[in-house]
């Protein structure tokens, strides 16, 4: 029997359920979905910034068509970023932050996720209305 050793990458941050497979989320340099064989299905990278946050979100009901993800700059940082990013790769919001903060996700009774920012109080990121 021969054994591969996978890559190897800076910190696990979450699952990915997707119709085609279950990923595991990686931080570090760049986010990167990786499916259970190691076969690396979705990469994004934020220059000078390592990932350190990520949840997957559904903006739709039962389909996790994004990842919401936070980067920091080099240490000592004053600097954050959050960033959405659909599965096609497409930038849907991003923003600097002046601190720090934790990601959560909250599925409502339609099956679309709601994201909050756990940092100096917890505020919750809502679609704009034009």
């Amino acid at each position: 029997m021969r054994l591969h050793r996978a890559r190897r990458f800076v910190e696990l941050l979450g699952v990915l359920d997707r119709a085609d497979g279950r990923f595991l989320l990686a931080g570090g340099s760049a986010l990167r979905a990786v499916g259970l064989d190691g076969h690396v299905a979705f990469d994004w990278a934020i220059d000078g910034m390592q990932v350190i946050d990520a949840e997957p979100l559904s903006l739709q009901p039962g389909v996790a068509q994004a990842v919401a993800l936070l980067a920091s700059g080099p240490r000592p940082t004053t600097r954050w970023r959050l960033q959405i990013v659909s599965a096609d790769r497409t930038l849907l919001y991003d923003e600097l932050l002046d601190a720090p903060a934790e990601l959560l996700r909250a599925r409502g009774a339609d099956r679309v996720d709601r994201l909050f920012l756990n940092g100096a109080g917890l505020f919750m990121l809502r679609p704009r209305v034009n």
